[in-house]
């Protein structure tokens, strides 16, 4: 940004009109060079703005807008630093359930969006606290242990928030990380780091033979499988990820699947996915980079069978049933309602994906074999039941698996600086929550979506299977919450096979010296 600013008055616009230029064009120019230039680049944005004023405008524009979006979150942080000194010493409420949140000790907030997404993964936090801390005062030993004490902070603490300053400290251990995090780089960059610096932890204090590791996948992402089976997208001919690139020309997240995954194929598919949308571009007629504001559309649930198995599979078994089954075969047990039900509906899903993609042909085989599929519901000849038993137990191969939006990293600002935060969405108070550093608050879906549009950077879905459990944990979380911790609640809960017995002691001391 300009370190002095072009004012915009009379004498300047009438300059500026006298050399040829309109009054919107010379507008529009000194706004590009407050924002993005210095006083030299007058002359180049005026070019710009007179040979392509639509696309100067919109970027012109936008960059206003994240910067007004910066501002007012600027103001709510303003207000929540007072906040937080007038609640330091207060215990979170009982009767209201609200995370703790983490406190923002310098430019660290995306990592903080980051450890808060890691605790709502219970697997991984699991595998933390299932490590035996040695106290050999090693890098890793240190890390591991610093992890530990945050993801009991944050589950079983009756603080408002909590400092992560020493996880971060422990993870840096190499010179190159210091500068990685204290650059701010990308969001992505920083979760590969961490996770490596687990998985290298891990092994490290595990000691795994050689004879194990020779065992090893070369091709696997980590050493640790429950971190590949976790994050890690396996494919069949290019290099594992744990990102999918979703481009804002692809407007929606089954687009993305489609055009990410319709060349290559994967052979295994993670308990979470990521989504990176790219919303950071170098515009060569500012010579800057932007931050691009497109609308991008979130889906609450996703069907993913598609990237997974050829959808014309599912044809042909239609077609097979449909012509050549052999009327001998019987299967005695009567047909399940619900569940043909929940394949006609998940069936339609998948016909509505192809009709947005324009597949006519597509479509119109889908249809009708999902005309045929609802016949179940109303075959009464036995022996029909048993034909379309059998027609239940192939499809089960396509059991239309599901994931869940579960959380979004927001960057208000521009493309050179900002600010990030997380919403996550509690799967047992089916409720959504800002997790804005140290201050966490109850959103309405309609404010998460509306934000999100122009404004979400990773997008994380999860599985049924993991909905299940993290929605266990958040259950366990809020009855600590509402009947103070005790040793009969940690033993009633089963916490006693989650978090280090020392580990209970010390926040229980803590949640006693906090109670006023």
């Amino acid at each position: 940004m300009n370190s002095q600013n072009i004012i915009i008055n009379e004498n300047v616009t009438r300059q500026l009109m006298e050399a040829g230029y309109t009054y919107e064009q010379s507008i529009l120019a000194i706004q590009a060079t407050n924002l993005f230039g210095d006083n030299k680049n007058l002359n180049q944005y005026l070019a710009f703005a007179k040979n392509n004023y639509n696309d100067l405008y919109q970027i012109v524009h936008s960059e206003i807008q994240n910067n007004q979006n910066q501002n007012n979150l600027q103001q709510q942080q303003n207000t929540n630093q007072y906040y937080d000194i007038q609640n330091s010493t207060k215990r979170r409420s009982k009767f209201t359930f609200i995370p703790v949140g983490l406190v923002n000790i310098g430019n660290i907030c995306y990592f903080n969006s980051l450890l808060q997404l890691m605790l709502n993964n219970p697997i991984f936090v699991k595998t933390i606290f299932n490590y035996k801390v040695q106290y050999c005062n090693d890098k890793y030993d240190n890390f591991l242990n610093s992890l530990q004490k945050l993801f009991a902070n944050l589950l079983i603490s009756n603080q408002n928030y909590y400092d992560a300053s020493e996880v971060l400290q422990f993870m840096c251990w190499d010179s190159q990380d210091i500068k990685l995090v204290g650059n701010q780089q990308d969001f992505t960059e920083l979760c590969e780091l961490f996770l490596q610096k687990v998985d290298q932890s891990l092994q490290e204090k595990q000691h795994q033979s050689s004879q194990n590791q020779s065992n090893l996948n070369v091709k696997d992402f980590f050493t640790n499988q429950m971190l590949n089976q976790q994050f890690v997208l396996r494919y069949q001919t290019k290099q594992h990820q744990i990102f999918i690139p979703a481009n804002l020309n692809y407007s929606n997240i089954y687009n993305t699947l489609y055009n990410e995954f319709q060349q290559q194929k994967l052979t295994n598919i993670p308990e979470n996915l990521f989504f990176q949308i790219s919303r950071y571009q170098y515009n060569r007629n500012i010579q800057n980079m932007v931050k691009l504001t497109q609308d991008f559309t979130l889906h609450q649930e996703i069907y993913i069978d598609f990237i997974l198995k050829d959808i014309y599979q599912v044809n042909n078994l239609f077609q097979r049933f449909n012509g050549n089954i052999n009327d001998n075969q019987q299967i005695k047990t009567n047909l399940d309602p619900q569940k043909v039900q929940k394949q006609i509906s998940s069936f339609q899903e998948i016909i509505d994906y192809y009709r947005v993609l324009q597949n006519d042909i597509m479509v119109q085989q889908l249809s009708l074999d999902l005309d045929l599929l609802k016949v179940q519901q109303s075959v009464q000849n036995d022996n029909k039941k048993g034909e379309y038993r059998w027609l239940n137990q192939q499809l089960s191969q396509f059991c239309f698996k599901k994931y869940y939006l579960h959380s979004i990293v927001i960057h208000l600002g521009n493309a050179n600086q900002g600010h990030y935060f997380i919403y996550i969405y509690n799967f047992s108070k089916q409720q959504w929550f800002q997790y804005n550093d140290s201050i966490v608050e109850q959103i309405s879906e309609s404010e998460v979506m509306r934000l999100s549009k122009n404004n979400a950077y990773i997008v994380t879905y999860v599985s049924d299977q993991q909905r299940q459990q993290i929605k266990q944990q958040e259950e366990i979380a809020e009855i600590i919450l509402q009947n103070d911790l005790s040793q009969e609640l940690y033993e009633n809960l089963g916490l006693l096979q989650m978090i280090p017995i020392n580990l209970f002691q010390e926040i229980y001391q803590q949640n006693l010296n906090n109670i006023t």
